[in-house]
Parts: C-alpha cells; sequence; structure tokens
C-alpha cells in the first residue's frame, strides 16, 4: 500500500511532465502542479552543462514570488552533442536531421534541478552519456513517421466507476469500471483507450491529466493484477497486427496513423 509522505510546506512541481509527476508519486509525495512560463534563453558564453540547473533556478524562482512558503521544485532537461545543445525538433525534418547527427555518436544528457523552500534555494545537476548505434535511414524514417519525437498530448481523462464483470464480457467496456484518455497527435488525429476492470482486476489507477504531453512508452496507468485495454484508431489506420495475435508492451506496432 502506497505511503503518502508529509511535508511542512505545501510541494508545488513546476512542471507538466507526466514522468517527473510519475516520479513523484512513486515516492509518496503529495503535491500540486503549476507549470513555470519562464524565458527560457540564456548566455551564449554559458557552458551547455551549466544551462539546465541555470534554467531550473530561474523557474522555481519565479513560482516562489508567488507562493514564497511552498516547496518549488523545477527541472530542466539538454541533449548536448559536442558543445552544442540540441533543442526539441519542430518539425519531421528537423527530427530527422537531429537523428542523423546523432546516429553513431555519444551524447550527454544533463538535467538540473532546483528546489526553493522558504529557507533558501538547492540545486544539483546529474548527467549521462548515451551512445547510440548507427541507425539506418529507415529505422530514422520510421522513428519519426510515428511521431515518437514530436508533441502530443492529452487531450481528455475520465475515471468511470461500474460493475466487475469478467473482462472479456461484451458489455464489460461500457458497464465496468473503467477509465478513458484521449491522446492528441501533433497531426490532429485523437486516439482514445480505456483501461478496463474486470471480476478480479480492480481498483484501477491512472496518471494521466489534461494538458500532458503524451510520451510513447510512459505508463498512463496499470490495473492491479491486470485485465484489458481498449484501442479506438482514426478510421483508416492502418492495422499491422492480426486477430488472436500476442502483442507486447512496448515492442509490438499495432497499426500507423495516415
Amino acid at each position: 500500500m502506497q505511503t503518502s509522505l508529509s511535508l511542512q510546506y505545501p510541494f508545488i512541481l513546476a512542471s507538466n511532465s507526466p514522468r517527473r509527476k510519475e516520479i513523484l508519486r512513486s515516492a509518496g509525495f503529495e503535491f500540486s502542479v503549476l507549470p513555470s512560463d519562464v524565458d527560457e534563453s540564456f548566455s551564449a558564453e554559458m557552458k551547455p552543462q551549466e544551462v539546465p540547473v541555470h534554467l531550473a533556478e530561474r523557474k522555481a524562482n519565479e513560482l516562489a514570488l508567488i507562493s514564497p512558503n511552498a516547496l518549488v521544485l523545477a527541472a530542466d532537461t539538454v541533449v548536448i552533442l559536442g558543445n552544442d545543445i540540441l533543442n526539441k525538433p519542430q518539425d519531421k525534418l528537423e527530427a530527422i536531421q537531429m537523428l542523423q547527427q546523432l546516429s553513431g555518436k555519444t551524447h550527454e544528457v544533463v538535467t538540473g534541478i532546483a528546489l526553493h523552500t522558504p529557507q533558501g534555494l538547492l540545486t544539483k545537476a546529474d548527467s549521462a552519456l548515451v551512445k547510440f548505434r548507427v541507425f539506418e535511414d529507415w529505422e530514422i524514417d520510421f522513428y519519426v513517421r510515428e511521431g515518437s519525437c514530436l508533441d502530443k498530448a492529452v487531450t481528455y481523462t475520465k475515471y468511470h466507476p461500474g460493475l466487475f464483470l469478467v473482462a472479456w464480457h461484451p458489455k464489460s467496456s461500457t458497464d465496468n469500471e473503467r477509465s478513458t484518455c484521449v491522446v492528441k497527435h501533433e497531426n490532429g488525429q485523437e486516439i482514445l483507450f480505456r483501461q478496463i476492470a474486470g471480476a478480479m482486476a480492480r481498483r484501477i489507477c491512472y496518471y494521466a491529466q489534461k494538458g500532458d504531453k503524451a510520451t510513447q512508452g510512459a505508463e498512463f496507468g496499470f490495473i492491479k493484477f491486470g485485465s484489458r485495454v481498449d484501442l479506438f484508431l482514426p478510421l483508416g489506420t492502418k492495422i499491422d497486427v492480426q486477430l488472436n495475435q500476442k502483442v507486447k508492451a512496448k515492442l509490438t506496432k499495432l497499426g500507423s496513423l495516415n
């Protein structure tokens, strides 16, 4: 059973990152989310490794002005190749060019955090070296075409209390306890997926909230003891699996959007 950690001050996360929210929830923290919208420019004279802490500090200080008696946690991450910071690609052409740059090379990922407290500011940075093998052109094309590197957003979430029919029952999708989540792709198409409880698999937990960025491979929730997930795809989607085929999370490609 998850135990919540009690803090002396209100705890604010200055980020809408699903992964950061998941980490804090998993650690047992209760917190509110208030993304910090600050100018993320920095001096050209600054070393790339110093940028994440600099930006995290700026975000934390900005929110601390309106919440001086709270714990404000901010973070920022950069990817560094050589002496250059690679910004998030704005379109598929930029994504292809970035992957071509990274192919066969080692890059550095640096994350900086800043915790503003009523007693002062604490900062920390950590880094990791990541080496990519040489990518084939078709691999880059496949990754970019699927939109994994571009923004997707959660546009709708809802929890539905309900029955606990066996998961394969025809009406379990509409009558059982379930959650609904809709993700909008950057091309405007939306995908709906639904966690559905069963006769034994109850207590649905879901992390996704409206406005979150949706990241491929990230967890949006779970059902204790497992059960069923329904996926509603846009008309015209190319389906790449067969009836009764066993699929595995993060491994099996279900289909391709037009």
